[in-house]
């Protein structure tokens, strides 16, 4: 199991095909396989879909968001530990 962490500014991140896609401004930086994904912690000036929350929470995948200039601890959203992340 592994985390990602994200604490570049204006990164985009996207679900496609099974996959976490993180997008700049400057386009693709790189995808992440979502099987064995456990967590993705975020700081700063991310943004995400709705459909980026879902595919990490089906697939059982907690999401934690930090603030601040300190990484204030804010919130985590837990993911359903008893379903499996499929693709298509």
């Amino acid at each position: 199991m592994s985390t990602l962490y994200i604490d570049r500014k204006d990164i985009e991140l996207r679900y496609a095909g099974g996959v976490i896609e993180v997008h700049s401004p400057a386009g693709r930086r790189g995808s992440i396989p979502l099987v064995g994904l456990q967590r993705v912690v975020l700081h700063g000036q991310v943004r995400l879909s709705t459909s980026v929350i879902g595919a990490l929470a089906k697939a059982g995948a907690s999401i934690g968001f930090l603030g601040g200039r300190r990484s204030r601890y804010l919130a985590t959203c837990v993911g359903n530990p008893t379903t499996t992340c499929s693709g298509g």
